[in-house]
């Protein structure tokens, strides 16, 4: 899974297991079964989503005793991994695609290939890059020295995301990896409609029609009928132009990769970036799948293509059983799927648990504990009650969402819900989610987050405050807004329609002072008012890092004093990021101590116990009492809570008051909560 472990069935995709420790590195990008049984795994997911997160691991792992127990093999530093392959006629040579990071470059990354069995690893392609990695590897069936290995150019910063550039290509080898010859446009004889880069490399990032992330593949039971698919890119940075992304061509080989001809176009949908995949039928080298938002299928080796029905979409993996025909396995944005029909539309069924959602956010009914909702990745505004209000343990969805982003309860009266979709289309419901009325076009704003904030005001909660660049506010429950601040980003931030960047990412109103107001954004920058919005003023204390606010969280007893959290990950930093301000953001402290080397992404002030806070990281939950931590002795010691969270990403936390629980929202294992005592430590 991406973010959420491995797991196993027992019973043909019907039910799964955890196969993986909780301790261990969750975000997965490759998994195989080598010749002998053994599992081997790549940690690190090599599919940068676009608003959505991506993480990485620390290298691969194998087990000997169906995934019981694990042992790092090696290639710490890659990052992510694309794929493992086998050379099935001698089993000791493994092949490792290493992306490498997506924020730092450098590191392990390219084609890695041992020859005993994972004890050494030699890289045999390296990048024209130090963002360049390796993706996918295609190995032919009969002769396991010929692999087809897609290389690609691709690092994500703040103003830009990079995913084009002169390392990307096909790259081939027919003699194990000693000697690589790149695809150049002279194999090509005929090229897609509208494809004018064709297998060349593009020797600008700025360009609307730029090389992007490729797809291959060889048909098991016939080693000359091989598949690429390229894709379009356009730069992201600031006045790059207006975007095109996407599928660009679809080319088959019938002579081993010696030439190439494109046939109908298979556009799946979405960006290649997230997808890229290519799987053929082990028996029949005419039946194809190509991976997108949509799952696209032909039966006659692309002369035309059909989609394939009632699946999730944006789709990432697929296999076929050796063991039983006609029943495949298959891997998408909302969660793992069998079929026993060959993979023919209608003949799929989801498995019955899956305990990986995606949260980005988590909210609890102040009336009525197990009322719950949350944002999750791609599967939309969840809430744990049905439509007459029942909590029956099985979770649905409200609020017409896709991706599921903020999620509201109204801690006054539960009826009241908000539920917000990727970059702030929002809706309100005064009937706990059965109907919704959208208010996004009501609000000011000329760039939304992916994560756009929408906060109700402690003391009233009829006050909604709403953030994309500049912040609003409607005092009648999101009926109506209006502008209350300048643009906070940074001017120089970029303007990408489809990667906003320079918006609001938090906003936090004092519960003492509905006047005092924070925000903070993903280019930095850290705000303040004291009158309501008449005047604003940027917080410039040295302390504060240039990195992306994620959370502020004020004191409930005094305005005063308020805790921020920052991300580094986009920019390759690690480090944990809480300081405190106790004068109203003129000067702050930086209090994260001994937290572990991870970003930060939530802060929430114990209302029993001010002293108390809690801080989420993307290694987990922890807490600190902060009662002696000031300007001239900022040191803070930390400690994990609780026992047996996973090792995911933690993106929110809420309190619920009356029962005294954390609710912790993960990246991939779902919603944890846990009771607190009333002891301030």
């Amino acid at each position: 899974m991406a973010t959420a472990g491995l797991w196993k069935s027992t019973d043909g995709g019907v039910t799964m297991t955890k196969a993986w420790p909780d301790d261990f590195p969750q975000s997965l990008g490759a998994v195989t079964v080598a010749p002998n049984g053994d599992v081997w795994v790549g940690t690190g997911e090599v599919n940068p989503g676009g608003g959505s997160l991506s993480y990485g691991g620390d290298g691969v792992y194998r087990s000997t005793d169906d995934g019981a127990t694990w042992t790092r093999v090696g290639l710490a530093g890659s990052s992510t991994v694309g794929a493992i392959r086998f050379n099935p006629q001698n089993p000791n040579i493994v092949y490792v695609a290493s992306g490498g990071s997506l924020f730092a470059e450098g590191g392990v990354r390219g084609l890695y290939k041992s020859t005993d069995y994972g004890a050494t690893f030699t890289r045999v392609l390296a990048g024209a890059n130090d963002f360049t990695g390796a993706t996918d590897i295609a190995m032919d069936p009969t002769n396991s020295d010929k692999l087809f290995v897609p290389m690609w150019d691709h690092h994500r910063e703040a103003l830009c995301r990079c995913y084009t550039g002169p390392g990307t290509g096909l790259y081939l080898t027919t003699d194990g990896g000693a000697s690589w010859n790149r695809l150049e446009n002279d194999r090509i004889t005929s090229f897609t409609p509208g494809d004018t880069i064709g297998f060349a490399s593009s020797t600008s990032t700025t360009t609307t029609t730029a090389q992007a992330r490729i797809g291959v593949a060889i048909a098991p039971n016939n080693p000359d009928r091989v598949y690429v698919t390229t894709g379009n890119w356009s730069q992201t940075q600031a006045g790059a132009g207006p975007t095109q992304r996407g599928f660009r061509g679809y080319y088959r080989s019938d002579d081993g990769g010696a030439t190439f001809r494109t046939l109908a176009p298979a556009n799946a949908g979405g960006d290649t970036v997230w997808t890229s995949k290519i799987w053929v039928d082990p028996q029949n080298a005419d039946r194809l799948f190509i991976a997108g938002v949509n799952l696209r299928s032909s039966a006659n080796g692309g002369t035309t293509w059909a989609n394939v029905n009632n699946l999730h979409v944006d789709h990432h993996a697929m296999a076929w059983d050796p063991t039983t025909p006609g029943r495949v396995f298959e891997g998408n944005d909302g969660g793992f799927y069998r079929s026993t029909g060959n993979g023919a539309s209608g003949t799929w069924t989801e498995a019955l648990n899956e305990p990986w959602s995606q949260f980005y956010t988590v909210d609890v009914s102040e009336q009525t504990p197990n009322r719950i909702v949350g944002g999750t990745q791609d599967n939309g505004c969840l809430r744990s009650w049905n439509s007459a209000g029942v909590v029956t343990g099985a979770w649905g969805s409200y609020g017409g969402c896709g991706d599921g982003l903020y999620t509201v309860i109204d801690p006054s009266n539960q009826n009241n819900v908000y539920a917000c979709s990727q970059f702030g289309v929002c809706s309100r419901s005064v009937n706990a989610g059965n109907n919704s009325s959208g208010f996004t076009n009501a609000t000011t704003a000329a760039r939304r987050n992916w994560q756009t904030p929408v906060v109700l005001d402690p003391s009233t909660p009829s006050t909604v405050y709403y953030g994309g660049n500049v912040l609003n506010r409607s005092t009648n429950q999101a009926v109506t807004f209006g502008p209350i601040s300048p643009s906070l980003s940074n001017p120089a931030s970029g303007t990408d329609p489809s990667y906003p960047f320079g918006t609001l990412t938090t906003v936090a109103v004092a519960n003492t002072d509905a006047n005092v107001i924070y925000a903070g954004t993903d280019d930095g920058f850290l705000w303040g008012t004291e009158d309501g919005s008449a005047t604003w003023t940027r917080f410039t204390d040295a302390a504060l890092p240039v990195r992306w606010v994620t959370h502020v969280a004020v004191d409930p007893g005094n305005a005063d004093k308020a805790y921020v959290t920052y991300s580094g990950l986009r920019n390759a930093d690690n480090n944990a990021h809480v300081l405190r301000t106790t004068d109203g953001g003129a000067h702050w402290t930086d209090i994260s101590g001994n937290l572990p080397f991870a970003p930060t992404q939530d802060v929430v002030v114990d209302p029993t116990n001010p002293n108390r806070i809690f801080v989420a990281s993307d290694l987990g939950v922890f807490t600190a009492n902060v009662a002696k931590a000031g300007s001239q002795n900022p040191t803070v010691k930390w400690y994990r809570l609780g026992l047996g969270l996973p090792r995911a990403p933690v993106n929110d936390l809420e309190y619920q008051a009356s029962t005294n629980t954390l609710y912790a929202a993960t990246y991939g294992r779902s919603i944890w909560s846990i009771q607190l005592d009333r002891d301030d430590q």
